[in-house]
């Protein structure tokens, strides 16, 4: 692996953009397909509806994404489907374990907010992925840039960008049929192409009653934020701020409805405890640093960790400090990876 994770610089019109990033990341992306497709458990001729469902949505709601996922898949001599299937990856997989009846057997992430502007991750996923992960540092035309640490062919995922919004993402167990239409990872990269928390707000609830998904996106600003859970049949706005015994506003979340009952929900030990502990400790805190931050999403404590090292455990921490428009990550699992690299969108490109 790299010393670090690789930075791909990436610039011009969305198809140039696309085929920039496939061309440098063709190995990876291969890779990155080819590991899904024994994840997804389904033949290529399964997921092709699906495929063609998304590329029709992004045709109509965002051409300029679809032409950027068209120029990845020539730019790295693959199908489209192929592109179209890893930004589609956590819907398709939603789709094998319900046609299978059975409970995802991948738990992700554990997401927390400090009031004044930081946001952080623990990116929990398969331990395959870890070698195949990095950074896209991507500026349009109009001159918006992003930093998103995602995976090869992927449009976008955990990150930050020039108009000082960060987002952040989290898996959830699928309440009722999924049927991908707006792949979650599609509003990643529309939250990190928003220039406000408002705007991110409006372009959701315009397609909130048809989105196929079932994840939570936190997107902030230093001064304010959004927390929607997609359920693949509407948005929820769940308000779960916790004001701790020191009076500062925090916030956590791990991979359930917070905004839903408890009752008929699949919830995990995992998601449960991580939350619990979580909660627990942004009870006691004292100051909102980076420093805090780490401490919790560093947390090793216990059978179902914040932090783990075992199977389908944590790839990569990121913390984004939004006023000073920089990111913080480690190079990996941070059990063996301890140090954590900095990214800078004031700072001039290397």
């Amino acid at each position: 692996m790299d010393e670090v994770l690789p930075v791909i610089r990436l610039s011009g019109s969305p198809f140039e953009i696309g085929f920039q990033h496939g061309s440098i990341l063709s190995d990876r992306i291969k890779a990155c397909f080819n590991i899904y497709m024994g994840i997804f458990k389904l033949p290529m001729e399964e997921i092709l509806p699906h495929c063609d469902r998304v590329m029709e949505t992004l045709r109509q709601f965002a051409p300029h994404l679809a032409q950027e996922i068209e120029g990845i898949a020539e730019g790295a001599g693959v199908p489209l489907e192929h592109v179209v299937a890893i930004n589609a990856r956590t819907e398709i997989m939603t789709i094998h374990t319900q046609q299978k009846r059975k409970k995802q057997d991948i738990s992700e992430c554990t997401v927390l907010r400090f009031e004044g502007g930081l946001l952080g991750q623990n990116w929990d996923w398969v331990d395959a992925l870890e070698e195949l992960i990095v950074i896209l540092d991507i500026t349009d035309t109009d001159g918006h840039r992003m930093i998103t640490i995602t995976e090869p062919g992927m449009l976008a995922k955990i990150g930050i960008n020039s108009s000082g919004l960060g987002v952040t993402l989290n898996y959830l167990e699928a309440i009722e049929p999924i049927h991908p239409s707006y792949p979650i990872h599609i509003f990643l990269r529309l939250a990190l192409e928003s220039k406000t928390v408002g705007d991110f707000k409006t372009l959701v609830e315009s397609v909130k009653h048809n989105t196929g998904s079932a994840s939570a996106i936190v997107c902030s600003s230093p001064d304010e934020y959004v927390h929607f859970e997609f359920t693949p049949t509407n948005v929820l706005l769940p308000n779960k701020v916790i004001i701790n015994d020191n009076g500062l506003e925090v916030f956590s979340r791990t991979n359930h409805y917070l905004g839903l009952p408890e009752e008929g929900q699949k919830i995990t030990k995992c998601s449960s405890s991580r939350y619990s502990k979580s909660c627990e400790l942004l009870e006691l805190i004292e100051d909102l640093t980076i420093e805090d931050m780490k401490g919790i999403l560093l947390n090793n404590e216990g059978e179902k960790p914040i932090c783990r090292d075992k199977k389908n455990g944590t790839r990569v921490t990121v913390i984004m400090d939004l006023p000073n428009q920089t990111i913080h990550y480690t190079k990996g699992n941070p059990f063996t990876n301890q140090e954590f690299f900095t990214l800078s969108l004031t700072s001039a490109k290397m």
